[in-house]
């Protein structure tokens, strides 16, 4: 024995044998971290909470303008004219024996006396009486009240003509009597217009009309426009009736000269775009803007200058980057899955958060950063 070193049976002594097992054991450690550390990954998915932005912002248009800085835009003018027929909706009690009212027309150059209880005959042969005594104006008419002269002899009586019995043949071309409503043969209330119909009337046919141009211009204009009027002026318009008239319908004409105003909308939707991006708070991106939502109205048209203000809004919706600070890597390293969804939860702009670790040995997340994938689900 030299030493204290005991030969082995093979020559070899015990330390050195110890040596060489610590030095394997050891090996195998290392080969293990190794191996650990470089087959360790970790893969988060991120899915972002969505947040709304909007703005509402006022733009100048110019019409024709090549400035690529504006919206693109056009003009277009048409006169447009339509007749449309609306339902008269007062009622009015009438007294007595009155059953309705008729038109008495007079096409002489003179007036025209007629005295109450005067006859007026349908072409069905209804008579019917004139309530009171009416003076008709020449080249004019006048509203009566009728009550039936024999009651039983009908029971509804359309709209018609009634000649006058009691004028001569020559003039009961000249002189005659026209209903415009149901006439019943007993007393009760009848339809009347109202002054809200004819402003009702004429409101709705003015809408009528100007969407009327707008399909013009559709049809003129090639091209992705929004059509908006602009400009409008009553060339003409007219009513058939007066107000507190008997009628079941009545009937206006208007014709319009409307100014339609096209915005290129791709235009729009880039402008809104670009306004929006400019209040996305830093770390966050735009991922939508909401066209449903998107709306635009012109304030202002100066038709010297063929200049307009639009007001425009806009509403969007913005999510957490890629590279938001909030996704750093390190900030998660070492961490296990359960506190790596805790950490990134306890922020508002992430919604949920799923971590899987591999190999199932791996229970923290990896300190290599290139062995970390975070994806946002978008």
């Amino acid at each position: 024995m030299i030493n204290g070193m005991i030969p082995s049976r093979f020559g070899v002594s015990r330390t050195y044998v110890k040596f060489i097992v610590g030095f394997i054991v050891l090996a195998i450690i290392l080969i293990f971290i190794i191996f650990y550390f470089s087959f360790g990954r970790a893969l988060i998915q991120v899915t972002p909470r969505v947040a709304s932005v909007a703005t509402d912002f006022i733009e100048d248009v110019y019409v024709d303008s090549s400035d690529s800085q504006t919206i693109k835009s056009v003009l277009f003018t048409t006169e447009v004219e339509q007749t449309k027929n609306y339902t008269a909706t007062g009622t009015k009690d009438v007294e007595g024996d009155i059953i309705g009212q008729v038109t008495i027309v007079n096409n002489l150059a003179q007036n025209q006396p007629l005295v109450a209880t005067t006859r007026l005959l349908s072409a069905d042969n209804v008579l019917l009486r004139i309530k009171n005594r009416v003076d008709v104006p020449a080249n004019g008419s006048v509203i009566a009240d009728v009550f039936a002269d024999d009651p039983s002899s009908f029971e509804n009586l359309a709209p018609t003509k009634f000649t006058i019995p009691g004028l001569s043949q020559s003039l009961q071309s000249e002189i005659y009597a026209e209903s415009k409503s149901n006439i019943k043969s007993k007393p009760g209330s009848i339809k009347v217009v109202k002054a809200v119909d004819i402003a009702r009337a004429k409101e709705d046919l003015s809408e009528t009309l100007y969407s009327q141009a707008i399909e013009e211009f559709k049809q003129e204009i090639v091209g992705d426009y929004a059509a908006v009027v602009v400009a409008k002026k009553l060339v003409k318009e007219e009513v058939s009736v007066e107000v507190d008239q008997t009628v079941d319908e009545f009937a206006v004409t208007q014709v319009i000269s409307v100014t339609v105003l096209g915005l290129d909308q791709m235009s729009i939707v880039n402008l809104a775009a670009d306004r929006l991006k400019q209040l996305v708070p830093e770390g966050k991106e735009l991922s939508n803007i909401q066209l449903d939502n998107l709306s635009y109205v012109t304030q202002n048209y100066d038709p010297e200058t063929k200049t307009a203000n639009i007001k425009i809004h806009v509403e969007g919706e913005i999510i957490l980057r890629d590279d938001s600070s909030i996704l750093d890597k390190n900030k998660i390293v070492g961490l296990s899955a359960r506190g790596v969804q805790l950490y990134l939860e306890s922020f508002d702009e992430i919604e949920t958060v799923k971590v899987e670790l591999s190999p199932f040995w791996v229970k923290k997340v990896p300190g290599m950063l290139d062995h970390i994938t975070i994806e946002l689900i978008k």
